[in-house]
């Protein structure tokens, strides 16, 4: 998923409903990305705890959901267990992703599809660089486009049960790259409430989600435009909510002069082509995350009805000309800035 295109208005300096409790920082880098968290409280010692005890469970989170590179996790040992046709167990955080994705997949008529793995090696975006400028071999990446779109396994193929998880499909292999971020932040709050903290904000690349009572200034986000240094719009994001942004710009490929993004269609295994980017807020991370994948993917005919089986009502999305359309919920809370006002149109969608 791309990222970038969120800002958090200094994470830090949050503050409690009545006294001004100090914040405690950490910066680091985990999931192929930047994450900074702060968090609110007068216990200096709980509060550096809490934040590194998320720091060291989100590197191991960086291992165990990601199936490319040297490092030996959980997914990849799983989708080695596909092409053997064995099955094997998880830990219950890998588990309960996998439930999620496919509780996500048929929500969204497989526009969210962690199964697209295949193709994302063929495209070359299972590289860590973020702009490639040579295009992978024409005549091999055609012939797997055709096989794709011809048959392909779906997370329908994985098959999740009591003792264990495996495929009747040895060709399923799963990246679940377009939601660990958005599962990652929701795991991490989850450790944040159990270790007594109150208020905290964390980015995950541009992924961001809150919790408690916060300075109103902290909650200010300014979601960028796509194709210019500059600002669509803000809004204030309330606490124990989650905004995610899927785009076209950050990672992509340059093939005979033209930029194919790195969200990919699952069902066709292309680039998107029609859409610039998705900003979703939602309840959750996990949710916001696969939802603005999906809702990417799934281009004008198709996102506002998958929205609504993905009970998402809050959305922004840029078409390929750089029209704006917009669900009346989210509108209601955008500040546009005049640059946006003077260069797309803007078109208000019901969502209910």
């Amino acid at each position: 998923m791309s990222r970038g295109v969120l800002i958090l208005a200094a994470v830090a300096a949050l503050l409690s409903a009545c006294d001004h409790p100090q914040h405690y920082d950490s910066t680091f880098l985990a999931m192929g990305t930047r994450v900074d968290i702060s968090v609110a409280g007068d216990d200096s010692v709980a509060a550096i705890h809490a934040t590194g005890d998320i720091e060291q469970s989100m590197l191991q989170w960086s291992k165990d959901w990601y199936p490319w590179g040297d490092m030996p996790g959980e997914l990849k040992q799983l989708n080695a267990a596909f092409v053997s046709g064995n099955t094997i167990s998880v830990s219950p955080a890998l588990r309960n992703l996998l439930v999620q994705a496919e509780t996500f997949y048929r929500a969204s008529d497989g526009y969210f599809d962690p199964a697209i793995a295949p193709m994302i090696h063929a495209w070359g975006f299972d590289n860590i660089v973020r702009t490639r400028t040579h295009s992978p071999d024409a005549l091999q990446l055609n012939a797997q486009l055709a096989a794709w779109q011809h048959d392909h396994p779906t997370m329908r193929d994985v098959i999740i049960q009591p003792g264990g998880i495996h495929s009747t499909r040895p060709d399923v292999q799963l990246d679940m790259g377009a939601i660990a971020k958005g599962y990652a932040l929701d795991l991490a709050m989850e450790r944040l409430r159990h270790l007594g903290v109150k208020a905290a904000a964390i980015n995950i690349g541009g992924q961001i989600e809150i919790m408690g009572d916060l300075d109103q200034g902290m909650r200010d986000i300014q979601i960028r435009d796509a194709r210019k240094d500059a600002a669509l719009a803000s809004l204030r994001l309330n606490g124990n909510e989650s905004i995610s942004t899927s785009g076209d710009y950050e990672r992509f490929i340059v093939i005979n002069g033209k930029r194919f993004g790195h969200v990919l269609d699952p069902h066709t295994g292309m680039p998107v082509q029609h859409t610039q980017m998705v900003t979703v807020i939602a309840n959750t991370a996990t949710g916001a995350d696969a939802a603005s994948t999906a809702l990417m993917a799934a281009g004008p005919g198709n996102w506002q009805r998958v929205a609504k089986q993905m009970a998402v009502s809050q959305v922004l999305r840029v078409d390929a000309t750089g029209e704006i359309q917009v669900s009346g919920a989210m509108y209601a809370r955008l500040h546009w800035h005049r640059s946006a006002l003077q260069s797309h149109r803007i078109v208000i969608v019901s969502l209910k």
